[in-house]
């Protein structure tokens, strides 16, 4: 077991698109689905690899060079309201992985590669480093939702939340004329799971504005999640015929943060249309680039010892949904 972490998630799920226990709700079915464009931060992983001798002294790779694009998804939701003030719903999203290489061949000189590595390699000029980068996300939920009938735009919730962020990082180095090459690639899978309460509510409707076909949600999840963690190193050197490895699994508790603000308007009294910012932070994840300084006995043929390392990531972006009800 690893040592306990705390997650906090500001979540992925439009939140107006899960309104069906809203003000006004009838009984019946409540479908949502659209796209969504987020991007992510940069990394906040260590130098993974520099030059140690002059006059080339100096960082080769870091982590945070990495600037990860916009990427697009889908996401879905779907709920159903009881007669009276309970309802259920549940809904996910799926986001295209982020993926970034950098290339550099512009030097010689001595070097780590990574940082980590015990012995020193003189990199001949022509030299090529490449070092590739690739995230994916995605999630769902379902919950059990209580409206008040004191205050009906407000809504209650219950249930159980999911993430899954899976990462690998890979480094590549190819002397001039091919005469050594070197692969090493990290692997972290992280798996978030477990009970979360929330709540959220229509401003306009909050604030005793009800005539009207606009609406301005916003909610705010607590979760407690089981974080089950495995981690993987592999490397290669092609030329020496050379190979190790090494992989660290374990799980934690997480605590988990959710929230977001969209706007829809009502184009027909069980047709809308919502917009809205979201954003989602984790803290307390495995992400692929900490686990580099997590690794030791580099270039050793067979296993190796490989740690686990914990950090945190935003994402954060833009999502667009049709709702339609059905009383």
């Amino acid at each position: 077991m690893g040592r306990a972490t705390l997650a906090f998630a500001m979540g992925v799920t439009t939140l107006a698109a899960a309104a069906s226990g809203a003000a006004g709700a009838d009984q019946g079915f409540e479908i949502s689905a659209g796209p969504l464009i987020m991007t992510r931060e940069q990394a906040s992983a260590p130098i993974l690899s520099r030059f140690t001798s002059s006059p080339t002294a100096g960082d080769i790779f870091d982590a945070r060079n990495f600037n990860f694009s916009w990427n697009g998804g889908v996401e879905g939701r779907i709920g159903y309201r009881f007669q009276g003030p309970f309802g259920l719903e549940t809904g996910g999203f799926w986001l295209a992985p982020w993926h970034q290489t950098i290339i550099n061949n512009t030097f010689s000189g001595e070097a780590q590669l990574p940082t980590t590595m015990p012995t020193l390699y003189g990199v001949p000029s022509g030299t090529v480093l490449n070092l590739s980068y690739q995230s994916r996300l995605f999630g769902a939920d379902a919950a059990a939702t209580y409206t008040p009938g004191m205050m009906p735009a407000v809504t209650l919730l219950g249930g159980v939340a999911g993430y899954s962020l899976q990462e690998t990082l890979d480094f590549k180095g190819v002397f001039a004329g091919g005469s050594f090459l070197e692969t090493d690639t990290w692997q972290s899978r992280n798996l978030l799971i477990g009970p979360e309460i929330g709540a959220r509510a229509d401003l306009l409707r909050l604030c005793g504005t009800t005539d009207t076909p606009w609406e301005v949600v916003t909610g705010l999840k607590v979760a407690l999640l089981w974080n089950g963690i495995d981690n993987k190193f592999n490397d290669n050197i092609t030329s020496l015929n050379q190979r190790a490895t090494g992989s660290n699994s374990g799980s934690t508790f997480a605590e988990g943060l959710q929230g977001g603000i969209s706007v829809g308007y009502h184009f027909a009294p069980n047709v809308a249309v919502t917009v809205g910012y979201q954003a989602l932070y984790l803290n307390g994840v495995a992400l692929a680039p900490d686990q580099v300084r997590a690794t030791s006995n580099f270039n050793v043929p067979g296993p190796n010892t490989l740690g686990r390392r914990t950090s945190d990531v935003l994402f954060h972006g833009l999502t667009a949904a049709l709702k339609v009800s059905f009383n």
